[in-house]
């Protein structure tokens, strides 16, 4: 069986290292729950374990002690590392979170998988799609398809303060309200209202106008951390 030098060994690796790299620092801008560290490690060991599957067991295959098939390790692979996906993978608020970055994760063992075995070309085409659809496409999608932003507005006010008029004030500027929750305080009402709008919904506006309403002593607008 045909060996291959230690150059070729770090190249194959280093390719790896690089392509995860360039896919993980864009992920690592959007501080998503994947970021760089992660893709590289992903990628790398994903190579390695390609490079040993495939040239490790040469002396034995010499020796015609056993009969080697390579494609085994990249298939327990791309099954495996669904383990680590299905980490970021979450459910709030009746929508999954993290299917984008579990889909990164996957593609980039896949990426290791083809720099282990020496396909530079195909490891650095898909590369450059996966930072290219993270940077552009999605952009095009959000305009196409715009999506909205939950948050949750926490209301401290008086008893004499109508709820009502408040949810009002809310749903007249575009907003959707999802839940609503009261918690009785020491002199005031604590009114906590999951809504959701649009991505480019001005917030600090209807903070603004519901601390103009009577009987409102504070609001605050908390967004929740997404992992995407």
């Amino acid at each position: 069986m045909q060996r291959i030098s230690e150059v070729e060994v770090f190249a194959r690796i280093g390719c790896a290292m690089f392509c995860g790299a360039l896919v993980g620092w864009e992920r690592e801008k959007r501080e998503k729950a994947a970021g760089l560290r992660t893709h590289v490690f992903v990628s790398m060991g994903s190579a390695l374990v390609m490079i040993v599957s495939t040239f490790g067991f040469v002396d034995a295959i010499d020796k015609g002690l056993i009969v080697l098939d390579p494609s085994r390790i990249a298939a327990q692979v791309v099954s495996g590392i669904g383990f680590l996906g299905a980490g970021v993978i979450w459910f709030n608020r009746n929508k999954v979170r993290g299917l984008d970055t579990a889909a990164g994760i996957w593609t980039t063992s896949a990426v290791g998988l083809a720099a282990g075995s020496g396909m530079f070309i195909p490891a650095f085409a898909v590369t450059t799609a996966v930072v290219a659809m993270n940077l552009g496409i999605k952009r095009i999608e959000q305009r196409l398809f715009p999506r909205k932003k939950d948050g949750r507005l926490v209301i401290s006010m008086t008893s004499e303060s109508s709820l009502d008029a408040l949810r009002l004030l809310i749903e007249n500027s575009g907003l959707k309200v999802n839940s609503v929750q009261v918690a009785e305080e020491l002199q005031c009402e604590r009114v906590i209202l999951d809504v959701s709008g649009p991505k480019t919904f001005d917030w600090l506006m209807i903070v603004s106008q519901m601390k103009k309403q009577i009987g409102v002593s504070a609001v605050s607008f908390n967004e929740p951390l997404l992992a995407d």
